[in-house]
């Protein structure tokens, strides 16, 4: 893991001097929220940024994410113990529905105008999928077609070693191939379609993988701000499970659940560029 955050800089600090001195950055910010109050408070967070910087043949970008939805409703139960003073207890609870959270660093070189190559450092947790934390490094190589009209269209290729936490269980390492595709387009001057593809596999056990897909299409307010509507889609082959010990072995089996293969999120944001 120390190669690989090392790796980075390297071209960085070897470029003579010249391209540090003129390196450009971007950031990109997304943020949506839905709050509900009443009977039933509900709230929604979503938020994303992605920094960006670029100097010569070379860019490196952060990019982290957070999805929480949190409900609170009101419990109420009639208490009749003494017939002679009912009363009603009400209590709140409160419950997390879904948690997700997400960091990626990438560094990516151009060796020619069309193929580069990339290393990565990824960290996730969404414990209501069933996994405490996951985090990965890696490395391959990618390909871009050139751009025309405002068309990009890019595909990457390589190996990665990968650490599941599950929240019950003890931590997996596994060596995994990783292809990935991204493909943005200009549909009008002020609406971008984006999709990124990315698929996982686990080369010990090939029924073992994963695969994201996400989607967004964004219309330019001005220079500054946008609206941004997006699908996600995340598929685990072998999800996460919880085992239900049986007290008495002799007289039944273990209960196991699983987690759901497939979540989705729909969202709405607005999207501030510097």
């Amino acid at each position: 893991m120390l190669t690989c955050l090392v790796l980075p800089v390297t071209p960085y600090l070897a470029d003579g001097g010249q391209a540090a001195s003129h390196p450009k950055w971007s950031d990109t910010a997304d943020l949506g929220v839905v709050a509900t109050t009443g009977n039933t408070q509900s709230t929604n967070l979503a938020l994303s940024n992605k920094l960006k910087l670029q100097w010569g043949r070379s860019d490196l970008e952060f990019h982290v994410s957070a999805l929480r939805v949190q409900t609170t409703k009101s419990s109420v139960l009639a208490n009749f113990d003494d017939p002679a003073n009912p009363h009603l207890d009400v209590n709140q609870v409160s419950e997390t529905t879904s948690a997700h959270y997400e960091s990626r660093l990438t560094f990516n070189q151009k060796i020619h105008d069309r193929l580069g190559w990339f290393s990565l450092l990824s960290w996730e947790r969404n414990r209501p999928a069933g996994y405490d934390q996951r985090s990965s490094v890696g490395a391959g190589l990618s390909y871009t077609f050139p751009e025309h009209k405002g068309q990009l269209l890019r595909f990457e290729a390589g190996l990665s070693a990968i650490s599941n936490n599950p929240v019950n269980g003890d931590t997996t390492n596994d060596l995994g191939a990783r292809q990935a595709a991204r493909f943005e387009r200009d549909l009008t001057e002020s609406v971008r379609l984006a999709t990124f593809l990315e698929a996982l596999e686990n080369i010990r056990d090939s029924s073992d993988f994963r695969a994201h897909l996400d989607t967004s299409v964004s219309v330019t307010l001005n220079h500054r701000f946008a609206l941004k509507i997006g699908y996600q889609v995340r598929y685990d082959h072998q999800p996460e499970k919880k085992v239900y010990t049986n007290p008495s072995p002799e007289l039944g089996p273990d209960l196991v659940f699983f987690f759901d293969t497939t979540s989705t999120v729909f969202s709405t944001s607005l999207v501030a560029k510097f």
